[in-house]
């Protein structure tokens, strides 16, 4: 699957929220959401639907193809894995703009090790001492 550039990922995370909520996602939710003008919104939507990741006819409302759905669904698993990672290892919590940021610069390959990284600090207790560590 190709890699979309960060705003289209941004935008179809949003549409993926919206469809799970109401069934379907509208420009202007979306623009509203994303702190954009629904003109930006149209024309990211018409690249999204040329590209098969959505269902969108102007005026209408949008939702999601299955393509759409699986690649929302890895960008939220990526955001998920980060969060955690900084929860639990890195005692950081409310950095939710350095996740966004961050999981779409990731490659699969360094989020696995994240994972498995945060998995191993729970699994062993590590948590306690390594925030001690950090706080000399």
């Amino acid at each position: 699957m190709e890699k979309l550039p960060l705003r289209l990922e941004d935008y179809l995370e949003t549409i993926y929220f919206l469809v799970k909520e109401k069934g379907f996602a509208r420009v202007t939710d979306i623009a509203n959401l994303r702190n954009v003008k629904k003109s930006t919104i149209t024309e990211a939507l018409k690249q999204l639907a040329l590209k098969g990741y959505i269902n969108y006819k102007p005026y209408s409302t949008v939702t999601l193809t299955e393509k759409g759905k699986e690649y929302a669904k890895n960008i939220i698993r990526k955001h998920q894995i980060l969060k955690d990672f900084y929860k639990k290892v890195l005692f950081e919590e409310n950095k939710e703009e350095e996740l966004c940021n961050l999981e779409h610069f990731l490659s699969k390959e360094t989020l696995k090790k994240i994972e498995a990284l945060t998995k191993f600090f729970e699994e062993r207790n590590l948590s306690k001492d390594f925030k001690e560590f950090i706080s000399q």
